[in-house]
């Protein structure tokens, strides 16, 4: 994956810049394995998440931009930890009152951003800031499966162009997939009402 221009933060964007026009889409990848996929930008791979175990406690994800490890630490209060894989310093930890509920995002600086679904039947998720504005749109679409039910394989992501100078986008894109995977195809998800952050 090259890297592309620079932002005046000296945030390396890496494949991301070109992809207001062109969309992105998050693919499951051939390999056999559980739970790898790509995000894509047409043809081109511009990150990759891996699933490390069934049960998603660990995935590493990676671009162009860096790699991180997202942890779930919770077992009632999800309570996930988003590293940098190559000096293991926390970037966010994304926290939750119960499984498939909204529940918030705080970078290392106590900035927060609110992760909620879109609707009681929407397949979709976003990213809020404190005013209430999408940062990141996650929709997703599930295969089904006889022995199974519904899985998520694949879905699209819409970034708002305010959040193109975000330093956190391309781990809040890798976080953004991971919470809606383990939502989705995992005994945590609920049919609950949501409520705000």
């Amino acid at each position: 994956m090259d890297r592309h221009a620079q932002v005046d933060e000296g945030f390396a964007f890496g494949a991301l810049i070109p992809l207001a026009e062109t969309g992105l889409c998050w693919l499951e990848s051939k390999d056999p394995a559980f739970a790898d996929f790509e995000l894509r930008s047409g043809e081109d791979v511009v990150a990759s998440l891996r699933f490390s175990d069934p049960a998603g406690l660990l995935a590493v994800g990676e671009s162009a931009d860096g790699a991180w490890t997202l942890t779930d630490e919770g077992m009632v209060r999800p309570r996930i930890r988003v590293q940098s894989l190559a000096d293991e310093a926390t970037l966010a930890v994304y926290k939750s009152r119960l499984p498939g509920m909204p529940g918030t995002v705080e970078f290392f600086d106590g900035r927060k951003l609110c992760w909620r679904r879109l609707g009681f039947c929407a397949a979709a998720y976003r990213f809020e800031d404190a005013e209430g504005r999408p940062v990141v749109v996650v929709r997703f679409q599930c295969s089904r499966s006889w022995l199974f039910g519904p899985r998520v394989t694949k879905g699209s992501v819409e970034i708002e162009l305010h959040t193109y100078g975000l330093a956190e986008l391309t781990p809040l894109l890798l976080l953004g997939w991971y919470l809606t995977v383990l939502q989705q195809n995992s005994v945590r998800f609920l049919i609950l009402p949501h409520r705000s952050c």
